[in-house]
């Protein structure tokens, strides 16, 4: 996989097909290695299997992920797929529009690569399989250079917080956490809001698949009423070399209090476009509310004991409803606020700048109304409005 931070946002480029492996040299990189009874057809305790990219990308030993259950680790074999026709098929693909240097000022490039294997997976190892490392770019055309070091067992939805404001300059604004599905993999979830100020909020989500078969479909963000939202957007990764998975964008759409990103559903569509294991999708869009914790929704692809599950991310706060109004701002709404709302209004109190307009019942204008209003409220607990 290939990935990209650039303006505020990580983002997958690329992905390739699957290498299936064929022998290991059982070496020292992680630990000390204990050589296995078999050789190199096994893969010992402590053991690494490092090789070059040119046997990495050999083209005749690459099949498409999806006849691979990443969390089972089973696999078809032998593997299908197309015949490979260029010098790029089932190889690491990404637009050289989002690696030109010149296209792409300031941005950061990571590499990740995953192991799948089955008996790994059975002994409940397969979740830390994952690791990235940084890239660069001196040109578009050009072979990318390995930087620093390997996070190893890391996926690269992890260097967002990691290098969000630089190398290795951490952005404490990025949150990433683990979800678990039950028996059914791992996904890594990640958001961030920034204050674009004028009264908007940027919300950016991403969605990684570490290993889970089930996949998903969906996202749904809780927009509470009267919250404006606007640049709503869309970022998935394509598959490629014939592989049959579908690359129809899913679908977004604002209704019922909700935002909503919805892709295929496995029954009509079992080859849609779903979120997949080894990929990672993105979601945002502008509101005009700052943010407060909420309970993001995520759907299942295909069928599960459950079918969606809820994880904690920040969303856009609801507007103040006009019997929320503390006017002086002493966090307490009493009949101080309408006291001093009334003395702003007949020019006996010098208006502070940290208060709020006043206007309680939206006719545009602040006056005595709305601080008989507010006044109503304070002794009935009724908003009068």
């Amino acid at each position: 996989n290939m990935f990209r931070i650039k303006a505020g946002r990580l983002e997958q480029i690329g992905q390739s097909w699957v290498k299936h492996g064929f022998s290991s040299v059982n070496g020292d990189l992680c630990a000390t290695c204990i050589n296995p009874p078999g050789g190199s057809t096994q893969l010992g305790v402590g053991c690494s299997d490092p090789y070059g990219s040119g046997l990495n990308g050999s083209q005749g030993g690459l099949g498409p992920r999806s006849e691979v259950n990443a969390t089972t680790g089973v696999f078809a074999y032998p593997f299908g797929g197309p015949t490979p026709t260029t010098t790029i098929d089932r190889r690491l693909q990404v637009l050289t529009s989002e690696i030109d240097p010149a296209l792409n000022e300031g941005a950061f490039y990571f590499a990740e690569a995953q192991y799948v294997t089955q008996d790994d997976a059975q002994w409940g190892n397969g979740l830390n399989n994952a690791s990235y490392r940084r890239i660069t770019m001196a040109t578009a055309a050009g072979t990318p250079t390995l930087q620093g070091t390997i996070a190893q067992g890391i996926p690269a939805i992890r260097a967002w917080r990691d290098h969000g404001l630089g190398v290795g300059v951490v952005d404490n604004r990025v949150a990433v956490n683990t979800l678990d599905i039950p028996a059914e993999g791992r996904f890594w979830t990640a958001y961030k809001v920034t204050d674009l100020g004028n009264g908007q909020w940027l919300y950016d989500y991403a969605i990684f698949n570490l290993n889970s078969h089930v996949a998903a479909n969906s996202l749904t963000i809780p927009v509470p009423a009267g919250v404006n939202v606007s640049g709503m957007g869309f970022k998935d990764v394509n598959y490629h070399s014939g592989d049959t998975t579908d690359n129809t964008d899913w679908t977004m759409t604002t209704t019922g209090g909700t935002m909503s990103w919805t892709g295929p559903n496995f029954a009509t569509s079992p080859n849609g476009n779903s979120l997949r294991w080894g990929t990672m999708y993105n979601f945002w869009f502008t509101a005009d509310q700052p943010p407060v914790a909420a309970q993001a929704n995520m759907g299942l692809f295909r069928p599960h004991s459950v079918q969606s599950i809820n994880f904690t991310v920040q969303g856009p706060d609801a507007p103040s409803s006009p019997c929320d109004y503390d006017f002086n701002r002493d966090e307490n709404v009493d009949l101080s606020d309408a006291q001093n709302m009334a003395q702003v209004f007949v020019g006996t109190l010098a208006p502070g700048a940290g208060w709020l307009d006043g206007d309680l019942n939206g006719d545009e204008n602040a006056d005595l109304t709305d601080a008989q209003i507010l006044a109503q409220f304070v002794v009935t607990g009724t908003c009068g409005l």
